[in-house]
C-alpha cells in the first residue's frame, strides 16, 4: 500500500495550486484521533482537500501507521484535485516505469489492429474521448499508446477488450504516464488473472459471490438457484471492467478509491449491492430471461454515488467469510 520512492516534493506545493493551506501534522494526527474516538460525521469537502494535501506529501510518515484513517476518507472518495496522486501512492504504483520505453516498439500486428478497433468504443460521449470534441483525438490516441505499451511490456498476456475502458477511467484522472503506472498496478494486483481467454479467474469470484450471496442475500440466492442463474452469466463485465462499463465515472471512481484502499472486497460488496436493490422485493415470477434483463439497467437509485457507498458500507463482508470461501473453493 505504501510507496516510499516516490518524489514526495511533487505535491509539496499542491496546497498552493489548490489555493489551500495543507494542515500542519499535528493538526492532521489530531483529526486522526479525534475521528477514531468519536462518531464525528464525515469531513467537509474543504477539510477533506486540507488533509489529503497533506497526507500525500506527508505519505511514507503518515501511511504506514494510520491505514484505518486512510481507508475511512477513501471511503469518503478522494477529492478529484488529487485523486490522481492519491491513486498512485494507494497502489505503490513503480514510479521507474516509463511509458515512452514501450511506445517505439511494434508490438503484435493482430493485437494492435484489436486495440484500434476497440479505441472509438471507449466513452464515445466523454469529452476527452468524443470524435466532435477538440480533445478526442489526443485523447484516443492516448489510450491507442497506452494499451499498446502494456501489450508490449507484456506480450505474453495479449489484450482483453476490457481492458480498454479501464485504460479510459485512468486517462480521465491522470496524465498518461501516470495512468500506465497504475494500469500496470490494477492488471497485476487487483485484476490480477482476470484477463486470460479461459476466464478461470472470473468464474472462480462467481463462485465466491454465489457462496456470498447465500450468506447475505439468501432469498435472491435462491431464487437465482431455482431459475438457474449461474454468476457467470452476468458478473463478466462487471468485474473485467471493475464497473467501469456499469456506472457512471465519478461513481466508477469511488468504487476504485476503495478497490485501491482495501482490494477487492470492494467488488463483492458492490455486486451484492445491486443484486438486493434490483430484485427486493423478490419476485418469484421472474424466468431467467427477466433476471438478466433487470440486470441489464441499474435502480435509479444505484445512481447517486453517495448513497451507493453508502450502501455498501452497509454490507459488511466479514474477513473471515471470504478466507472461508476462497479455502472451501
Amino acid at each position: 500500500m505504501v510507496n516510499k520512492n516516490y518524489n514526495q516534493k511533487k505535491y509539496c506545493s499542491l496546497a498552493t495550486q489548490l489555493e489551500l493551506p495543507a494542515v500542519s501534522k499535528n493538526i492532521l494526527s489530531n483529526i486522526i484521533n479525534f475521528r477514531r474516538k468519536t462518531n464525528k460525521p464525515k469531513l467537509s469537502p474543504i477539510e477533506r482537500e486540507k488533509a489529503w494535501v497533506t497526507l500525500l506529501s506527508e505519505w511514507s510518515d503518515f501511511a504506514v501507521n494510520n491505514r484505518d484513517y486512510i481507508k475511512s476518507i477513501c471511503r469518503d472518495g478522494i477529492p478529484p484535485s488529487v485523486r490522481s496522486q492519491g491513486w498512485l501512492y494507494l497502489t505503490n504504483a513503480d514510479q521507474n516505469l516509463n511509458i515512452n520505453d514501450y511506445l517505439l516498439k511494434a508490438g503484435d500486428p493482430k493485437i494492435i489492429s484489436q486495440i484500434e478497433k476497440d479505441i472509438h468504443r471507449q466513452f464515445p460521449n466523454h469529452q476527452m474521448f468524443s470524435d466532435d470534441s477538440p480533445y478526442g483525438k489526443n485523447g484516443q490516441q492516448n489510450l491507442f499508446s497506452l494499451l499498446k505499451a502494456y501489450t508490449v511490456l507484456y506480450p505474453r498476456k495479449g489484450y482483453c477488450q476490457a481492458q480498454a475502458p479501464i485504460a479510459s477511467m485512468l486517462l480521465m484522472q491522470m496524465p498518461i504516464d501516470d495512468a500506465f503506472r497504475v494500469f500496470d498496478r490494477l492488471c497485476l494486483k487487483y485484476a490480477k488473472d482476470y484477463y486470460t481467454d479461459d476466464l478461470k479467474k472470473v468464474q472462480v469470484e462467481g463462485e465466491i459471490l454465489k457462496t456470498l450471496m447465500n450468506l447475505y442475500i439468501p432469498d435472491i440466492y435462491h431464487l437465482f438457484e431455482k431459475k438457474e442463474v449461474e454468476p457467470h452469466m452476468y458478473i463478466v463485465e462487471w468485474f473485467l471492467c471493475l464497473f467501469a462499463r456499469t456506472f457512471t465515472p465519478e461513481i466508477t471512481c469511488r468504487i476504485w478509491d476503495i478497490l485501491f484502499s482495501e482490494g477487492t472486497k470492494i467488488l463483492f460488496q458492490t455486486a451484492l449491492v445491486i443484486l438486493k436493490h434490483t430484485f427486493t422485493p423478490i419476485d418469484r415470477s421472474l424466468d431467467t430471461m427477466d433476471i438478466l434483463s433487470k440486470l441489464k439497467q441499474l435502480p435509479q437509485a444505484l445512481n447517486n454515488a453517495n448513497y451507493l457507498i453508502g450502501q455498501i458500507n452497509e454490507m459488511k463482508i466479514e474477513k473471515y467469510d471470504l478466507l472461508r470461501v476462497h479455502f472451501e473453493l
